[in-house]
């Protein structure tokens, strides 16, 4: 028995020796898993501290144009109207997924912009012209990807709003006793809906500018269904397409650039 543990002992340290030989003399570093991973040494033998995923805090303003359609239910011309008026505060949070993979986000704000469109009423007449100011709060979900060594970031982003028709402006319905501005008991002022867009961002940290195209599709009719037939629902649905262009301050980091 003595002998078989001799010559075992003989050949685990042969093998030690041939694996030390084929190896070069200096010292190997491997990466194991996802970024941002584990590395070892195996000639001391320390595991090196992973490198923290980056995480970003933006607080920024926005200034959008944009182009407002209407969806409705019935055969109807629509034409969309130019409104350049859009300002915003926005709140982004940068994050990571499980501790790994740094390309989402989310994002927030407060919106107050004018949007408007014109159609053809069930009688045909001329095009009918209305304009909304609307504030609204955005709850976004945001995925994005660095590339340049970090200098652009692509930009992607869905999500929900809410919002609230402040203000309306309808000349048509202009008349001795009742004024551009007046609202209608059957007006219909809560708003929600769904916003999905993308763009990019140039990152010069600690300043960020976004460039972002939008499209925003409400879930609330502009008036109550019945309001022009009991029996023949009519709903009418806003919607726009923005361009916006924001400045953006990076908070807690002073940068969300790659290593050299």
């Amino acid at each position: 028995m003595k002998k078989y543990r001799i010559a075992a002992l003989i050949a685990v340290t042969v093998m030690i020796f041939s694996v030390r030989g084929i190896l070069p003399v200096s010292a190997q570093e491997f990466t194991v898993g996802l970024t941002p991973g584990l590395t070892f040494n195996d000639s001391t033998e320390v595991i090196k501290k992973p490198k923290p995923v980056e995480r970003c805090h933006l607080i920024g303003v926005n200034y959008s144009v944009g182009f407002g359609g209407l969806y409705v239910t019935t055969s109807t011309s629509i034409q969309r109207e130019f409104s350049p008026f859009g300002v915003g505060i926005t709140y982004t949070y940068l994050q990571d997924l499980w501790g790994t993979m740094s390309y989402f986000g989310l994002q927030t704000g407060l919106r107050y912009s004018k949007e408007g469109f014109s159609y053809e009423n069930s009688r045909l007449e001329p095009y009918n012209t209305t304009f909304y100011e609307v504030a609204e709060l955005p709850f976004t979900s945001l995925f994005h990807f660095e590339i340049l060594d970090g200098y652009v970031r692509l930009l992607v982003n869905g999500g929900l709003y809410v919002g609230y028709r402040m203000k309306v402006d309808r000349p048509y319905m202009e008349t001795d006793d009742f004024a551009a501005t007046d609202w209608e008991d059957t007006d219909i002022r809560f708003d929600y809906g769904i916003r999905a867009g993308g763009g990019f961002a140039i990152v010069l940290p600690p300043v960020e500018i976004h460039i972002e195209c939008t499209y925003k599709h409400s879930f609330s009719p502009i008036y109550q269904p019945s309001r022009d037939s009991e029996y023949y629902y009519t709903y009418e649905y806003p919607n726009q397409i923005l361009i916006s262009v924001g400045v953006h301050f990076q908070l807690g980091r002073k940068f969300f650039l790659k290593d050299n």
